[in-house]
């Protein structure tokens, strides 16, 4: 707003300078000649503040999305070209007494000037705001149209405005002076050559500063829309998918800012489907996956697989009903799962009431022995949180069993052409669930295996437990409850 009101003010300076200072055709010094001008441009003026406040309100209403009717934002612009034609009209009539003919046909030549430059910069200052407050809020498309046309086409038709309306005002002012020379039989002396010079070059000058400040304006409007769209960009590179970008044209530009938008769209629904997927599979399976990042033949490394299995489950879900149980283990799993990822291991299924946890695939985890028995210390710590819970709730206390063993494991995709599961197949595996339930047998709740326990590093306080032949294992295993 306030650079349209500098550009009024400015016009209306130059049409006060003119006839005092300008006028090859003698010039008047007396200061008060310029009033009648000043006063009718004062009576437009609250007029021209009307319209400028109209369109900010219409693009306020446009950026909030309200039921307006749709228009061209262009309707508002071309208010300056009006204005200042009329103040050249009304100079022109009704300061017949005051100036000569020629002096208001060059004030309204001048304003007619004046209305086509306004025209153009209310139009570009309006696009700025409205670019600008589509970027503050986000909004990709309006109920009024900006642009129209290719890009090429409106630099084309900027340039040929602005050159036209300069070349014409000069050979306009040239004629006049040519034409009132002729009529006025006055002789082209020297000094009159160089007060037509004098006033080609006010004109001159005055109308390229114009033709600069809006090819500028221009510029700045270009610049902030390619920018916004390399930011858009780069959010785009970091993951970040909550910005769009407005569309104020359906040039070049336009249609670019709607295939990025398209493309935003596309990542948000992959994202939210990844996310998806992460709720039925942990996400660092589900990227593999999603990467293609996992060999059909499966990868022999090593691993430290965890097995937890809650006791009297049965029992349990007897007396309560389907609901109830389904919201307990919900709460359990999620405080298990925290241990578990709090620790570095991912969980690769939930089987009934049971829980079964890698450490150290798919990536690479450092001591993964260690993290998984401080996982099952913190998992009993948490079970004994949720117990005290259910103490104070009046509710039986539940308790679970888990077995830890490191060794070679392969994994990989196992199941058939048309459904995959994710899993860690081999000895390994099955001599941790075995584990796991031998709890029951010794009283306890954590048994780790020899092959675990000697790549710890921290002292842990435990209870030798012998060698035991397991279940499917021809040799026997040493195994150690955790204290």
């Amino acid at each position: 707003m306030l650079f349209v009101l500098i550009y009024y003010l400015a016009c209306s300076l130059l049409l006060t300078i003119y006839p005092i200072y300008i006028y090859p055709f003698g010039t008047s010094t007396n200061l008060f000649s310029a009033i009648p001008i000043l006063k009718i441009i004062g009576i437009s003026f609250p007029f021209r503040i009307f319209f400028l406040l109209r369109t900010k309100q219409k693009i306020i209403d446009s950026i909030k999305a309200k039921p307006i009717t749709k228009m061209n934002l262009a309707i508002y612009n071309i208010v300056d070209f009006f204005i200042w034609t009329l103040i050249g009209i009304s100079i022109h009539f009704m300061l017949e007494n005051e100036f000569n003919e020629f002096l208001r046909y060059k004030l309204l030549l001048g304003c007619f000037s004046f209305g086509i430059f306004g025209s153009i910069l209310t139009y570009l200052i309006n696009q700025k705001s409205v670019i600008n407050s589509m970027i503050e809020s986000n909004v990709t498309a309006l109920s009024i149209n900006v642009n129209k046309g290719s890009f090429h086409f409106r630099i084309l038709r900027l340039q040929l405005i602005t050159t036209l309306t300069v070349s014409c005002v000069i050979v306009m002012m040239i004629l006049f002076n040519i034409m009132q020379a002729a009529q006025m039989n006055i002789p082209i002396t020297t000094e009159m050559h160089l007060n037509f010079l004098k006033e080609i070059s006010f004109g001159i000058f005055a109308l390229v500063f114009m033709a600069i400040v809006t090819a500028k304006l221009f510029a700045d409007n270009t610049r902030l829309i390619l920018n916004k769209k390399l930011s858009v960009m780069d959010e785009i590179v970091q993951g970040r998918l909550d910005k769009l970008l407005p569309v104020l044209s359906d040039d070049e530009l336009g249609i670019m800012a709607m295939r990025i938008n398209e493309m935003i769209k596309g990542l948000r629904e992959k994202d939210l489907c990844r996310m998806r997927f992460g709720m039925y599979m942990t996400p660092e399976i589900s990227e593999l996956i999603l990467k293609d990042g996992i060999n059909p033949e499966g990868e022999l490394v090593e691993a430290t697989i965890l097995f937890c299995d809650l006791r009297g489950y049965s029992g349990f879900a007897e007396k309560k009903s389907p609901h109830e149980v389904v919201k307990f283990l919900n709460n359990y799993f999620t405080k298990m799962e925290e241990a578990v990822k709090g620790n570095g291991g991912i969980i690769l299924q939930f089987i009934g009431d049971e829980i079964e946890a890698v450490f150290g695939v798919p990536k690479g985890l450092k001591e993964h022995p260690e993290k998984a028995v401080r996982c099952a210390l913190e998992m009993r710590r948490r079970l004994s949180e949720l117990n005290k819970t259910r103490e104070e709730q009046g509710e039986d206390l539940v308790y679970h069993g888990i077995g830890i063993h490191t060794g070679k494991v392969l994994a990989g995709n196992i199941g058939s052409p048309t459904r995959k599961s994710y899993v860690m197949v081999g000895d390994t595996v099955n001599l941790a669930a075995r584990l796991q339930e031998l709890n029951k047998e010794y009283g306890s709740d954590i048994i780790i295996s020899e092959d675990c326990k000697n790549r710890l590093k921290d002292t842990y306080q435990f209870r030798d437990l012998g060698e035991v032949k397991v279940k499917g294992r021809e040799s026997p295993v040493k195994i150690y409850a955790i204290l």
